[in-house]
C-alpha cells in the first residue's frame, strides 16, 4: 500500500482518488465539504479522540463498579453507551471537565494546511475552537440554529455536536444527538450529502455515527451517483505481516466503498501520522508565477483607461489589448501545467471588476481581435481531414491546440456581451 505521495500518484487506483479530490480543492472548493473529526484535532494539537476523552472523564469521582462497567464498554469500542451512562452519573458537571479537556493555543491554525482551501462548508464534531481559528470569516452555526441559516450559500463552519465557546451547545450521548438531529436538519444533511462532495478527515465513521444512516439510505435509493463518491482519508497500523495489513485495508475500504465512500488509505508506523499533514499540503491551490500576476495587474490598471481614438495617441499597453493579451497568456501554459488554475482565478476577479466598471465595450472589441487572432492561428495549424489515410493507417480528427483554448476566454467575452443587451 502506498505510504508517500509519490507513491500515491504511481497507484493505479488511488492516483484517480487523489487527483479528484485535489480537482474539486482547485477548480470547485464550492462543491466540497470537510467533514473534520477528532483524528484532525488530535494530530495538530495533540486533543484526546473520543476513547481517550472517556478515560478522563472516569476519574475518581465515580464508583470502582461503575468506573470498571465504563472501561469495559470503551475496551469493546461502545463509546456511545459509555457516554450515556458518564453524563447519567456525573451530570452537569461533565460539560466543564469537556470543555477543559480541549482548550488550544491560537496558533495551532497557522501551521494547518486546509486554511489555504475554501470549500462550501465545513463540518466538524469536533468540541475545540482550532477550526474557527482556520476559517474565522465563516459563519459558525450548529444543528440548534435556524433551517435558513444552515441552508444559506454563505460559506459555513458547522459544529455538529457543540463548541466550548458555547458550553450549553455540547451533546455527549445518544439522546442528545436525537435531540440535536432535527427534521430541518436531517434535511441538510441529505443535501449535504447528495449534492457536494464530501471529505472525511480524522473521522472514524463507525456504523453508530448518527450521520452513517444518511450516506446508506442515498445510496440504497439510488440518489448518489457510482461515479461520484465521497472520500475519507483513513490511517492504518500495520499488522503482523504485509497480508495482514492489505486485508485489513481492503476489508475496510470495500466496507465503505459498498455505500458510496472512496478510501484514501495510509499507513503509519510508530504513531507517524506525517503522509495525513502531506496529503492535506497537497490539496492547497498551486500558486502562479510572478509574471503572470504582474501581466493581470497591469491590466487592472488599464481596465480604467479610456481606448485612444488614433493609433498614434494610443499606449503601448491600453485597455484594448487586454482581451488578446489574456488570450495569449492562457495559450501558453501547457495542457495539464497546474499553474492554469491560479491564472484562471486571477482572471475571473479580473472579470468581476470588468463587470462592476461596466466596460462591455472592451468586451465587444476583444471578441472580434480574439476572432481575428483564431482565424489566423487556424489557418496555420491546419488538421488533416477526417478518413484521410497516411501511410496505411486511419487517421481521426483531433481538435488543435486553439480550438481547446479558445474556450474559456472567447465564451466568457461572449456571455458578458450577451448579458449586456
Amino acid at each position: 500500500m502506498p505510504t508517500t505521495l509519490h507513491e500515491y500518484r504511481e497507484h493505479p487506483l488511488l492516483a484517480g482518488r487523489l487527483k479528484a479530490v485535489q480537482e474539486l480543492a482547485w477548480f470547485e472548493p464550492a462543491k466540497l465539504t470537510l467533514w473534520i473529526g477528532a483524528g484532525f484535532a488530535r494530530y495538530y494539537a495533540g486533543l484526546p479522540v473520543w476513547n481517550e476523552l472517556l478515560h478522563r472523564l472516569c476519574d475518581s469521582n465515580i464508583g470502582t463498579k461503575e468506573r470498571a462497567l465504563i472501561v469495559e464498554l470503551i475496551a469493546t469500542g461502545r463509546f456511545t453507551v459509555a457516554a450515556e451512562l458518564l453524563t447519567e452519573i456525573r451530570g452537569e458537571k461533565i460539560i466543564d471537565q469537556v470543555c477543559a479537556s480541549f482548550q488550544t493555543v491560537s496558533a495551532v491554525a497557522d501551521k494547518i494546511p486546509i486554511r489555504h482551501i475554501s470549500p462550501g462548508n465545513v463540518i466538524t464534531t469536533n468540541y475545540d475552537l482550532i477550526l474557527d481559528r482556520v476559517y474565522p470569516d465563516f459563519r459558525k452555526l450548529d444543528p440548534r440554529h435556524p433551517i435558513e441559516s444552515i441552508f444559506s450559500f454563505t460559506p459555513k463552519l458547522i459544529k455538529m455536536h457543540g463548541s466550548i465557546a458555547e458550553p450549553d451547545s455540547i451533546v455527549l450521548n445518544t439522546s442528545s444527538y436525537a435531540r440535536r438531529y432535527t427534521k430541518e436538519f436531517e434535511w441538510f444533511l441529505l443535501h449535504l450529502f447528495q449534492n457536494t462532495t464530501v471529505l472525511f478527515i480524522g473521522a472514524g465513521l463507525a456504523d453508530a455515527e448518527p450521520y452513517m444512516k444518511y450516506i446508506r439510505l442515498l445510496k440504497n435509493v439510488g440518489l448518489r451517483p457510482l461515479d461520484r463518491p465521497h472520500y475519507a482519508l483513513l490511517p492504518f497500523a500495520y499488522e503482523a505481516t504485509p497480508v495482514d495489513t492489505n486485508k485489513r485495508v481492503q476489508d475496510r475500504c470495500n466496507k465503505l466503498g459498498a455505500i458510496g465512500i472512496a478510501g484514501l488509505p495510509y499507513l503509519v508506523e510508530n504513531g507517524d501520522h506525517s503522509f495525513f499533514d502531506v496529503f492535506l499540503n497537497s490539496l492547497i491551490p498551486p500558486v502562479t508565477n510572478s509574471n503572470v500576476a504582474k501581466i493581470i495587474s497591469q491590466m487592472e490598471s488599464a481596465l480604467h483607461e479610456r481606448v485612444e481614438s488614433t493609433p498614434e495617441s494610443r499606449p503601448i499597453f491600453g485597455p484594448e489589448h487586454i482581451g488578446p493579451r489574456l488570450f495569449r497568456s492562457y495559450r501558453s501554459f501547457r495542457e495539464n501545467d497546474l499553474r492554469k488554475t491560479p491564472f484562471l482565478n486571477l482572471i475571473t476577479k479580473f472579470l468581476r471588476a470588468i463587470r462592476e466598471a461596466n466596460r462591455i465595450d472592451l468586451v465587444r472589441m476583444w471578441r472580434s481581435q480574439i476572432e481575428e487572432l483564431l482565424e489566423h492561428q487556424e489557418n496555420n495549424e491546419q488538421p488533416s481531414p477526417s478518413g484521410l489515410e497516411l501511410g496505411g493507417i486511419q487517421r481521426r480528427y483531433k481538435p488543435s491546440e486553439v480550438e481547446k483554448n479558445k474556450v474559456y476566454l472567447y465564451d466568457v467575452f461572449k456571455t458578458l456581451d450577451k448579458k449586456s443587451k
